[in-house]
């Protein structure tokens, strides 16, 4: 088994899979805590995040190109600047415009 990881065989798939359960079930007991929901969230999303890098790095061979690493890494992150224009709209649509003259 050890030989099959080194390589990158279907040992090295199984290894991030079983990291990724145990990821998941370090989230589920995250969610049972009787602790604040702010610090519920932190948690929550600090382990998302390191699921979420495994995976990427893992199964789409983020690892093996680091040209396709890059892209992903600035269209993830053009995507999410992108969208804090969207915010502004939201507030209109649910509160309408702030300082309005209502007549």
């Amino acid at each position: 088994m050890a030989t099959d990881i080194k390589n990158g065989g279907a040992g090295k798939d199984v290894g991030v899979y079983i990291v990724l359960l145990i990821l998941a079930a370090i989230q589920f007991v995250i969610g049972y805590q009787g602790i604040s929901d702010s610090q519920k969230l932190l948690w929550m999303l600090i382990v998302a995040i390191i699921e979420a890098a495994v995976a990427l790095l893992f199964f789409m061979h983020l690892t093996d190109n680091k040209g396709l690493r890059w892209f992903v890494l600035v269209f993830v992150v053009a995507v999410l600047v992108f969208m804090q224009y969207g915010w502004t709209d939201s507030f209109r649509a649910g509160h309408g415009v702030p300082w309005a003259q209502v007549e």
